[in-house]
Formats: C-alpha cells, sequence, structure tokens
C-alpha cells in the first residue's frame, strides 16, 4: 500500500486496509498468496457501490488489472478521468461502460490508443510498462 500510495501522490488516499481512493476510480490490492482483492476491513465505496473489479467489471466500469485473465490488483474506473496505471507487468483490462463508451491510453512516449468500445477486453499480452495513463472515457 505504502508504494502505491508514494507512487500516486496526491492523487490517492488509502480508505481500508487493501483499498485506495483514486477520485473517480478504487485501486484494490490483493492480499499476498490470493489471486484477486477481497474486503478487507469495513470497505468504502463509490456513488455506485462497486469497489471491485473481481473477474468481471461491473457496468459502468472500465477495469485494468495488474495481470492477466483479470487476476491481480486493479483500478475500477467510474467516473470520466485520467488514472495512472502503476504496473510494469502483462495484465489485461475491461471496459464495460455505456455501449460505446472509447477510452483513450497515453503512452510515456507520448503516444496513444484509442480502445475499442464498450463492451470489450484483452484478457492477456496487455503491457503496462510502456503505459503513463488511461482516460476511461
Amino acid at each position: 500500500m505504502d508504494a502505491y500510495l508514494a507512487k500516486l501522490a496526491g492523487h490517492a488516499t488509502q480508505v481500508a486496509p487493501n483499498q485506495i481512493d483514486l477520485g473517480g476510480a478504487v485501486l484494490n490490492v490483493t492480499v499476498p498468496g490470493e489471486k484477486q482483492p477481497r474486503p478487507l476491513g469495513e470497505v468504502t465505496t463509490n456513488e455506485y457501490n462497486s469497489p471491485y473489479c473481481i473477474g468481471r467489471a461491473d457496468y459502468l466500469f472500465f477495469c485494468a488489472y495488474q495481470y492477466e485473465d483479470f487476476r491481480g490488483d486493479n483500478i475500477g474506473m467510474y467516473r470520466c478521468d485520467y488514472y495512472v496505471i502503476p504496473w510494469y507487468t502483462r495484465g489485461s483490462w475491461e471496459n464495460s461502460q455505456t455501449e460505446g463508451t472509447r477510452p483513450r491510453t497515453y503512452f510515456l512516449d507520448g503516444s496513444s490508443w484509442l480502445m475499442p468500445p464498450a463492451h470489450s477486453e484483452q484478457a492477456r499480452n496487455v503491457n503496462w510498462a510502456p503505459v503513463l495513463r488511461i482516460r476511461n472515457c
């Protein structure tokens, strides 16, 4: 949690033992030895009352997963904004926002990619290393 809070300095607040509020998105952290996050203690939720992207993205969410096959830490984005991707792993994503919503990925080299419209997903081979941030809408 400390590493995430340091990397996201000024843009993140820890709201539960394994949950960080990103102001329009929620970063959920996996308990060591497990494949997906789960609630620890009292979990605060967003306006949609759904803090997790466990296995599948809830409707109106764009979910970025640290690892392939929708596993590991994840960021559930529900408010239109730019969100830093803090991983350098091979991951996955799912866009379950309103029909036709197209996120844009911004890369460290200054380029960008307009992602496929909702509902779409990529379960494997998402290289997060060159990704700076995502605008989910």
